[in-house]
């Protein structure tokens, strides 16, 4: 999902059409929000088990 990503961001560089940079604009928030919400159940995974509320 990285790779297509990369992909996504060399298109828009190198002058890819306006519906592409939205689609990759969106891809891109979706996995920026995907690897956020990973994070932060891990952090509140670690919290709990180190005995904080």
């Amino acid at each position: 999902m990285i790779y297509f990503a990369i992909a996504i961001a060399i298109a828009i560089a190198t002058g890819a059409s306006a519906v592409h940079s939205i689609v990759g604009g969106i891809v891109i928030a979706g996995v920026a929000i995907a690897i956020g919400l990973i994070f932060r159940a891990a952090f509140k995974r670690r919290r709990r088990a180190a005995g904080k509320p």
